[in-house]
C-alpha cells in the first residue's frame, strides 16, 4: 500500500508541476500598430505614406467606402496580388495594392502603406476604412478626405 501511495503521489506532484509551469500560448496575435485615429486630408490631391510602429506580417482584410462594405472582388475595385500560393483558396490575402475611383492604397512593406487620393471635387467628405489583419488581430485604418 505504501509503495502505491508513493508512486501515485509522485505522479500527482509531477503532473501538477508540469501543468502549472506550462505557458498558455493561445489568444490574440499582435496587430499591426498603425495609428487608430482617423487620418484627415484636405480636398486637394494627396500622396502620403503612413507607418506602423511595429513590423508584423499582415494583409488587407475588409474595405468600407463611405461606411458601406465593399468586397475587393467588386467591379469598382481593382486589386493587384503578389506571390499567390497555387494551393490558396483565395487570392485576397495576397493583395498588396488596390484602387477605386478616387483612391489607391499600396502596401510598400509590412510597416508602410502608401495612400494616394484624387482631388475631391464633390463638395462632400468621403471616407475609406480598410482593416489590416495579422492572424486573429486587426487594426482599422480610417482615411477621410474633406469635401470643402
Amino acid at each position: 500500500m505504501k509503495i502505491v501511495f508513493n508512486k501515485s503521489f509522485t505522479l500527482l506532484v509531477f503532473l501538477v508541476t508540469v501543468l502549472w509551469g506550462c505557458e498558455k500560448i493561445e489568444g490574440e496575435a499582435t496587430p499591426p500598430a498603425f495609428d487608430a485615429t482617423p487620418y484627415i486630408f484636405s480636398k486637394t490631391e494627396a500622396n502620403t505614406v503612413i507607418t506602423a510602429k511595429n513590423e508584423v506580417k499582415w494583409f488587407f482584410d475588409n474595405l468600407h467606402i463611405d461606411n458601406k462594405y465593399v468586397s475587393f472582388k467588386d467591379p469598382s475595385i481593382k486589386y493587384y496580388t503578389k506571390n499567390v500560393s497555387p494551393n490558396a483558396d483565395s487570392d485576397i490575402a495576397y493583395i498588396y495594392q488596390f484602387e477605386g475611383e478616387w483612391f489607391r492604397i499600396e502596401r510598400l512593406d509590412y510597416t508602410r502603406i502608401q495612400v494616394i487620393l484624387k482631388e475631391n471635387q464633390s463638395g462632400v467628405s468621403r471616407t475609406l476604412k480598410v482593416s489590416v489583419r495579422a492572424g486573429n488581430a486587426s487594426t482599422d485604418i480610417i482615411l477621410t478626405q474633406l469635401g470643402e
